[in-house]
């Protein structure tokens, strides 16, 4: 039977597209857990850095959505695959009494008064991405995203919709993306903050770059060719999500991205040389509060990343044996009376860190053990401030700056994790003991194995780790520490009542 042999043909043909879509599947999985393992690598305590480290958790996010899209294809097929799969003789027993009705069909005259059926209602019109953007920035949130990555994709959403426009998800086709790229190349960084550009949109602003530079005249800097990636990732992933919540296929499925050729490079970034620690030591043991006199040497002893240092409370740090000191950030906060999940980078970021000896010596342990447990150790941090690991982050480039060390986006504070990451491997540290100090997801199934946070002896080999000679930890040794140790409070100030009781 003809037909029969085109169900057979058809049901092969579902056979060989479910494998594609499996394979497919398995391969987004891999790439999403690749891309969550670059992350782990990358900085954030400036901006550039935050971006390179956003570039890969987007590209995770996107194919992880990938993933999931597919995984929604690969069950309705296989929902198909059923239904094409009856039974034999049922499906012949069928087409045969279909005939069979179709031979009548002709010789019945049919009479009916019934009205003729309503005309069928057209579909109502797909939303623009402006009406659809807050479903999946909302999706996001709810998985325990923090508040500045919520915020930072919505303002990719708005800016992709100012550039390329706003319309129904339907009406975007692949090259809106590639649009999208060459206009952030000429959309300067915090551009919002520039007065030349104050009630401009996004578009507007492009516009006005694009013809300064083609003028030949000088721009402000723009958005980096890593950043520029890690946007349109974002804006794929956004897609991807919306266009399964629509069952559509999204615009941007498998499309791939170049940054413009006169965009940034990515910005590679390096250790600080011990005579430039030696020179940022000195000057930070003139300073009076405690984040700005503590904050350099802790990250070079620790490797910790600044948003984990300007979180630290005086529970947190916990003597693992006499005399042995390390940072808990397994803990939950205690904030306001109430326990708090500490936010972190990754779930390897969720670790034990020893503290060095050195860190005894200069006074660093007893200043913190004098914290209550609920304290922050470094309370100017949080004193009416929204965002501490981003004020902590400018305090120190300004501070680097006024050394003379600050090289934009090469040489800032995370510089001293590359710094301790360099003193592990000269002191001959295994890798997984390091990865485990300075919370970097292992690289090998093997690596994976064992304890996954330090023991105690762990912490004994890193708290007696032989530091450079010519490391320079006198201006800390001979300091008498910081001398602001809490904020300044506001002081009320009573007013005398008159007569009249005013």
């Amino acid at each position: 039977m003809a037909d029969r042999d085109t169900l057979n043909r058809s049901l092969g043909a579902l056979a060989s597209e479910l494998d594609a879509i499996e394979r497919e599947t398995r391969w987004a999985g891999l790439k999403a857990s690749s891309e969550r393992s670059a992350a782990d690598y990358e900085m954030h305590d400036d901006p550039a850095s935050r971006a390179l480290a956003a570039h890969h958790r987007e590209a995770a996010h996107g194919y992880e959505a990938k993933r999931k899209a597919l995984e929604s294809v690969r069950k309705r097929l296989d929902g198909i695959g059923m239904a094409m799969a009856l039974d034999d003789s049922a499906w012949v027993s069928e087409r045969r009494t279909y005939d069979s009705i179709l031979n009548r069909a002709p010789m019945v005259h049919v009479v009916s008064d019934a009205p003729a059926a309503p005309p069928v209602p057209e579909a109502p019109p797909l939303p623009l991405l402006s009406e659809c953007m807050e479903s999946y920035v909302e999706s996001v949130a709810k998985d325990d995203r923090g508040a500045s990555y919520v915020n930072g994709l919505r303002s990719k959403l708005r800016e992709f919709i100012s550039i390329v426009g706003d319309k129904p998800l339907a009406n975007y086709v692949p090259r809106d993306l590639r649009t999208f790229a060459e206009g952030l190349a000429d959309l300067p960084t915090n551009w919002m903050k520039f007065p030349a550009y104050k009630g401009r949109t996004a578009a507007e602003v492009v516009a006005m770059v694009a013809a300064a530079r083609a003028r030949g005249e000088a721009v402000p800097p723009c958005r980096s060719e890593t950043t520029i990636l890690g946007y349109c990732q974002a804006i794929a992933g956004a897609f991807g999500w919306l266009a399964m919540d629509l069952t559509l296929r999204s615009p941007f499925a498998d499309v791939r991205v170049k940054a413009p050729r006169h965009a940034p490079k990515a910005v590679v970034r390096e250790p600080f040389a011990v005579a430039d620690l030696n020179r940022w030591f000195a000057s930070a043991v003139l300073e009076d509060r405690p984040d700005d006199y503590w904050l350099p040497l802790l990250g070079t002893l620790t490797g910790a990343r600044i948003g984990e240092l300007a979180y630290l409370q005086g529970g947190d740090i916990v003597e693992v044996q006499p005399g042995l000191w390390a940072a808990d950030l397994s803990r939950y906060l205690l904030v306001n009376g109430k326990d708090q999940e500490r936010q972190v980078k990754n779930e390897g970021s969720r670790r034990l860190f020893a503290l060095h000896q050195a860190l005894t010596d200069v006074g660093f342990i007893r200043y913190a053990k004098n914290r209550p447990d609920s304290d922050w150790v470094f309370p100017h941090l949080h004193h009416k401030i929204a965002d501490p690991a981003d004020t902590a982050s400018k305090r120190q480039g300004a501070r680097l700056r006024a050394c003379g060390l600050h090289n934009r986006l090469s040489a800032v504070f995370h510089s001293s994790r590359h710094t301790a990451k360099d003193f592990l491997r000269i002191a001959k540290i295994d890798p997984r003991t390091s990865s485990l100090q300075t919370g970097h997801v292992p690289q090998s199934v093997e690596a994976s194995y064992g304890s996954k946070r330090l023991r105690a002896d762990e912490v004994e080999v890193l708290a007696a780790m032989a530091l450079p000679k010519d490391l320079d930890l006198a201006p800390y040794l001979n300091s008498k520490g910081p001398m602001q140790v809490r904020p300044f409070r506001t002081k009320r100030v009573r007013f005398a009542r008159t007569a009249d009781g005013e």
